[in-house]
């Protein structure tokens, strides 16, 4: 092995990320919900893109935009403008505080609506930045109020 590789320090996925190592549930849910997402030719949902945000640094698990053409030849590794919706699904590792402080972060920051996962008891929270938050269980379908997106619960935790 060369000097090169022995002097790489191993990959640290939640210091990189900032968020715990998401588990098969976490990932199974993310998946699902964005294969939701994609139904509506209206959004583009995006997983796990870097976002800075009044000044901090955010990997949401999903985020949402509106539908624009992409350019593949010139990649974007970090967007600065606020997303319509983000996503944040509860990891076995991470507590409620954590996820609800940053919620409150991304809505200070702009972004319209904040949906919080819990693959766990299979429910979906939607906070938007305006309004009253709204709790969906399985099977139900979750409408968001601001953006008017959907996903069957029946679906996403699947």
């Amino acid at each position: 092995m060369s000097a090169i590789l022995q002097e790489v320090p191993p990959y640290d996925y939640e210091t990189d990320r900032g968020k715990p190592m998401p588990s098969q549930s976490h990932a199974v849910a993310q998946m699902n919900l964005g294969g939701e997402y994609l139904k509506d030719r209206r959004y583009r949902p995006m997983s796990e893109l870097k976002l800075r945000l009044a000044g901090r640094s955010f990997t949401p698990d999903i985020c949402v935009y509106a539908r624009e053409p992409i350019n593949f030849l010139h990649d974007v590794i970090e967007r600065t403008d606020p997303p319509l919706l983000v996503v944040e699904i509860y990891s076995p590792t991470q507590g409620y505080n954590t996820v609800m402080e940053k919620r409150d972060l991304y809505l200070a920051a702009g972004v319209k609506t904040c949906w919080v996962v819990d693959p766990f008891q299979r429910t979906i929270s939607i906070f938007p930045a305006e309004g009253e938050p709204q709790t969906f269980v399985y099977g139900q379908v979750a409408t968001d109020p601001v953006i008017g997106i959907t996903a069957d619960l029946n679906v996403v935790f699947s």
